[in-house]
């Protein structure tokens, strides 16, 4: 019975490996050392004609002489070997992988190392291996997973396009991610963007060759011309994807965008323990767009009693230096802020602090787990540890806080946009 492009990508029912090498480390052996390190379910095929067993499996000769389901084959040999097959992933790309059915069809690198895997509600789609794999390698190091991913070359067939638009309908799906070079092919991503926005889903786009000389970039890479930047650019508008600048901003905007919460409006309240960056942050907001209106009179009143006299209270509200003395500073005038109702979006900005971080961690914590509105976290410096923890509380932590407003800001945007579809 036939199946999908992302069944087969995705969810296979059995896996054949067509040049496996019985060498883990070389390319043509990680997809195999991958499957049966990983524990992928299905059936495990090897192809190599002159091994009876390829790291312990037991090998054929040839695809001829598989007799269970194959819906995915790798094929890792000699270009002047490789035939001309339908639906090809690639050429030139290093596979895809799949958390929950554990079908890590791939070569790349990127699971080397031991350890678990983050596993969350995002696809990512890249043409380029290297471009895509780095922005995994990003969100994995903050603590963010990648449930479906795919790199898809040159393509020979199937695009970045067509994997987001079935990706878009998946209902284990909330974040997709695409990196291509390659927009000659609008319509399957025009398709990609209408079904995402159809499902309220944020479709996060990088896209080079943006200029003469990244178009020559791109020719040089895949073989093949951009397209047009400026078509490129107007179905974005047109149908509410997000495009976003750098791998590091893709990141930053699936990281918040994970927390799976909207912005009602603008309205950042910022609360910090340094005039300094509230100061670097309020300019960065501002100019961007958001809005960093005062708090209601009634908020800063209660919150007023609760600071030095030389603190803020308007907006930023300056804790001071007094908040590493008493880290519960932190909860109760976040308690204030978020239940004002000229308030939409709540940023923390903070700095050092790692001797008192498990205290600062929990009140930034339990006030966040009482609201529905958007919580983010800018903590710069320090050991690196209290992001790790806020991370793990799906609380998005950024290390500096330009990277948070402009998080903020796409969120926004996109929230807006859905709210007055």
């Amino acid at each position: 019975m036939p199946v999908s492009i992302e069944d087969a990508l995705f969810r296979p029912r059995g896996i054949a490996i067509v040049g496996a090498s019985n060498d883990p480390a070389k390319l043509s052996g990680r997809p195999l050392d991958y499957l049966l390190k990983l524990r992928f379910g299905g059936a495990i095929m090897p192809v190599n004609p002159t091994r009876a067993q390829v790291q312990g499996v037991p090998s054929y000769r040839s695809l001829a002489d598989v007799t269970v389901a194959v819906d995915l084959a790798i094929v890792v040999v000699p270009s002047p070997a490789v035939a001309q097959a339908l639906r090809v992933i690639g050429p030139n790309c290093l596979g895809s992988f799949a958390l929950p059915s554990k079908a890590f069809a791939t070569f790349s690198s990127a699971f080397d190392e031991e350890g678990a895997l983050p596993d969350d509600a995002i696809a990512l789609v890249s043409q380029s291996g290297a471009v895509g794999t780095f922005i995994y390698a990003t969100m994995v190091a903050c603590g963010v997973g990648v449930r479906y991913f795919a790199n898809t070359g040159n393509e020979a067939d199937v695009s970045v396009g067509e994997l987001l638009g079935s990706l878009a309908e998946a209902d284990d799906v909330d974040v997709l991610i695409g990196y291509l070079e390659d927009a000659r092919r609008l319509g399957a991503l025009e398709d990609a963007a209408q079904r995402a926005d159809r499902r309220g889903k944020p479709l996060l786009l990088i896209k080079s060759g943006a200029t003469a000389e990244g178009s020559r970039a791109v020719g040089l890479h895949t073989g093949s011309p951009p397209g047009s930047d400026a078509d490129f650019q107007a179905m974005v508008e047109r149908h509410g994807a997000i495009r976003v600048e750098s791998m590091e901003a893709a990141a930053d905007a699936a990281m918040l965008f994970r927390q799976g919460r909207r912005a009602a409006g603008p309205r950042v309240a910022i609360v910090t323990s340094s005039g300094g960056a509230s100061a670097l942050t309020t300019d960065a907001a501002v100019q961007i767009g958001l809005r960093i209106d005062p708090l209601s009179p009634q908020v800063q009143e209660v919150i007023r009693p609760l600071l030095p006299e030389y603190g803020s209270v308007a907006n930023p509200v300056d804790l001071t230096g007094a908040l590493l003395t008493d880290p519960t500073l932190i909860r109760r005038a976040l308690e204030q802020m978020v239940a004002d109702p000229a308030v939409d979006i709540i940023l923390v900005v903070l700095g050092n602090a790692d001797r008192g971080r498990e205290a600062l961690v929990e009140g930034i914590a339990e006030v966040c787990g009482k609201t529905h509105k958007p919580f983010v976290v800018a903590w710069s410096g320090s050991t690196g540890k209290p992001r790790e923890l806020l991370q793990a509380r799906r609380i998005p932590t950024y290390s500096e806080p330009l990277r948070a407003v402009r998080a903020i800001q796409r969120l926004v945007d996109f929230s807006l946009r859905q709210r007055s579809a």
